[in-house]
């Protein structure tokens, strides 16, 4: 469920008719950092970098945008959710 909100802010990140303030993306990024810090270990929070964030929220806005117009049967291909937040990040998946 919490992962769904965090899918949600990103997606609000990308809607430009919410007229976000600054405040409101920097708490987006708050909500989106301590998601990660409780799905990564400290030395995998520690190597984090502007890059691995924005293209977790590039692959996030990608497969909403994506999801309308791909089969559905491609999409089914099950990982958990610790698995798709290191393929998000761009860092190599461990099973720890």
């Amino acid at each position: 469920m919490r992962y769904l909100r965090i899918a949600k802010c990103i997606m609000e990140l990308n809607d430009t008719s919410l007229k976000k303030s600054q405040n409101d993306i920097e708490f987006t990024y708050m909500k989106i950092f301590r998601f990660l810090a409780d799905m990564l270990t400290e030395n995998e929070f520690q190597q984090l970098s502007y890059y691995h964030v924005s293209r977790f929220i590039g692959n996030i806005l990608r497969i909403a945008f994506e999801e309308g117009t791909v089969d559905k049967s491609a999409m089914l291909n099950p990982v958990s959710l610790r698995q798709f937040v290191f393929n998000g990040l761009d860092l190599k998946y461990s099973k720890t």
